[in-house]
This record gives C-alpha cells, structure tokens and sequence, in this order.
C-alpha cells in the first residue's frame, strides 16, 4: 500500500482501517510511505518529496517487498515534489512522478491499483493527468461517478465509513449545551467554501427557531501556505461577522476519535464544497448519525444519493444553503430521519465490506497484467 501514514490525515485516517480489516482477513499488508512515519517490519517510510526523484526509492522499496499487487493511495499534494523548500502542492506537473511508478510497474507487469481521491472536473492539466494514469494502472477505483473520470478500467468503490459504535454527542464537554449546532470541520482548502456559510450565517441564524451556534473546526493543513492563509481569511471573517457571537471558532486538528466525538455533537454538518471527488467528514458524520447539508457536487452527492442521509443544493445556490439549513434545524423529525438513514448507510460501507471489494478488485488485477518489457516479450515468444 503506497500512502499517507501516521499523520493527521484523511487519507491516513481511510487507509488505516483499511490495511488493518485487509489483515484480518489474511493478507501481508506492507506500507510504503513517506519519511514521516515511524519504520517498522510493515512500514517503510521512504518517501522523501523534497527530492525531484523520490519515486526511485519507491521503486526500489517496491522490488524489495515484492508484493503480488500495488495499491496506491492517491491525492496529487502527497506525491508533489516540494520545489524550493514549498510544501504541499496540488500542481498536477508536481505530482508526475507517481505516472513514471506506474509506468514502470506497467511495464515490468506488476498489478497496480490507483484509489483517485482528488477531484480532476474542470481541471486542465489534472485531466491530461489521469488520462495517463488510466493507461498506466491496472484499475482506477474512483468514489463517485459524477466527476471527470481517468481513462483504462475504471470500477466505483464507495468511501467507506469509519467505526464509530462507541462514540457519542458531546455538546456538554465543548459547551454547547442547548443549542442548535451547525458544524463545519477540516481543511480550509479553497475548494470547501468554509468562508461562504460564515457570510450568510446572520440569515441562517434569524430563520432558526431556537439559540443556535455555528462551529467553524477548521484547522490549516500541516506544510499548507495556501491553508494558513485561508484560516486567517476565515477567522478574520468570523471575527467580523454581525453575528459573531453566535459563531464558535475552533481552528484544531483532532485524532480521529475526537474528531468524530465533534461531528456526532453538530445537529447537522455542512459542506459547502465546490467541488469534490469524496469527503471524509461526510463519512464521520454517517458513521455517528449526524445529518448532511452538501452542494451537489461530485462524491458529495452520490453520498446523499446513495445514503439519503442528506439534503443538497446547487453549488452556486446561497439561497438554496440558507433554506437547507434553517429547514434541517427546525424539523427534529426530518433530522431523526436522515440520521437514521446515515447509520443505516455506514453498515452497508463498513470498512469490513469495502475490505472484501478489495480483494476482488486485487484479484482482477493480478489476473489481467502481464508483463510488457521487450526481453520477456521475447523469450515468452
């Protein structure tokens, strides 16, 4: 498994669940990651990205292990070479290096399965991207099909949800006691569009019958200059807001466990995105029954589509957003409703079953790739 690992991470924070259901199932499960993460017997931290050729290393920790399918994590700011001393960019001419790996591995007819967590729709160069990628991977497994998607083989495998049983609401411990709380939480990239429901936030708050409180969780991402900024630019709108006092600013990165202990607090969870190929918070929040509000966008979408655990609207709507929130906050039957919906929908994409897809789609892979080295094209002929 080529991934995030041992970070803060929503790819580390899917990937690790998965690589431990894939175990209990009976599969040696090494990890190849970046020089972050601790080494250990199944983990080789060997990524290095302030290196243009970070992918050799790779290859070579690839040949080492020997493993009978490659499968490779993908975001285009995990594998982007850190050009002068920059850190976690989303260029896709950055990130080429992970389609020299696949070609590589094409070509010597090792199986590599590509998991696409990036949004590519209206992107340029991200499109060229995965149409070389699609050629080069044995399968592209993508998680909603209301997006560009990379040429070659393509299958749809759901994000899966996190184990959440134990976890309960915990306004009281945050001080939310008796209010109405409209959560956001994550990553303050530029296309989650935190900053549009703190603008409408003064009209939200009138039309909800009872107090209610706005949760803005949104930390920078680690190495991020972009997010740093965009967290200034949101507090500072927070900050100026008509109806700041009704506004919690919360700009904290949480382990897992607390992560989901927050969004299981918020009477619903907004995603203003705008765009967006799946979301982990939407996960948390099917996994702790906490009802969406989402725009009609990519993996945002085939979420509420497939779970109706949800309402959506069009992205560009602020009216639209404005009249989904107030309408979730005044209706406790609806919200019951779509929170039963969401748990109902995390145990038909629990990590166990999603584990199993797995194995399918490995087995498909391994079956279907040959080498295409010339020598051995040679002998076999």
């Amino acid at each position: 498994m080529v991934t995030s690992w041992d970070r803060e991470c929503g790819i580390h924070f899917y990937t690790r669940p998965l690589v431990d259901e894939l175990r209990k199932l009976g599969q040696t499960v090494h990890v190849v990651c970046h020089t972050d993460a601790l080494p250990s017997e199944f983990v080789h931290p060997v990524i290095e990205l302030a290196r243009a050729d970070w992918f050799e290393a790779v290859e070579e920790e690839i040949e080492a292990i020997n493993p009978d399918v490659i499968h490779l994590q993908f975001e285009y700011g995990l594998y982007s070479h850190h050009k002068r001393g920059e850190h976690f960019s989303y260029s896709a001419a950055d990130a080429f290096g992970v389609n020299e790996l696949l070609f590589r591995w094409k070509v010597a007819g090792r199986p590599a399965v590509v998991t696409m967590h990036s949004d590519n729709t209206d992107r340029p160069d991200r499109l060229a991207y995965i149409k070389t990628m699609g050629e080069l991977a044995s399968i592209t497994l993508v998680h909603t099909e209301h997006t560009a998607l990379p040429s070659g083989k393509v299958a749809f495998m759901p994000h899966s949800a996190p184990a959440a049983r134990k976890v309960k609401p915990a306004k009281e411990d945050y001080g939310w006691q008796g209010k109405k709380v409209v959560g956001m939480i994550g990553y303050p990239d530029w296309y989650k569009r935190y900053d549009k429901v703190v603008r409408l936030w003064p009209d939200i708050v009138r039309g909800i019958k009872e107090p209610a409180l706005l949760v803005v969780a949104c930390a920078p991402r680690p190495g991020s200059k972009e997010g740093i900024l965009l967290g200034d630019a949101l507090n500072g709108l927070v900050q100026s807001s008509p109806a700041h006092d009704s506004i919690v600013y919360l700009p904290r990165l949480f382990s897992q466990e607390e992560f989901l202990r927050v969004v299981a607090s918020f009477d619903a969870l907004v995603l203003p995105y705008q765009s967006a190929a799946a979301s982990g918070p939407a996960m948390a929040a099917c996994a702790v029954g906490t009802p969406v509000v989402v725009s009609s966008v990519g993996g945002l979408r085939s979420y509420v589509e497939e779970s109706n655990a949800g309402l959506a609207v069009p992205v560009d709507s602020d009216a639209g957003l404005v009249r989904a929130i107030v309408r979730l906050m005044n209706d406790d039957s609806l919200r019951k409703q779509l929170a039963d919906m969401a748990r109902r929908y995390s145990r038909r994409v629990s990590v166990t079953g999603i584990a199993r897809k797995h194995l399918t789609f490995y087995r498909w892979a391994a079956a279907h790739t040959r080498p295409m080295d010339g020598e051995e094209q040679a002998v076999a002929s």
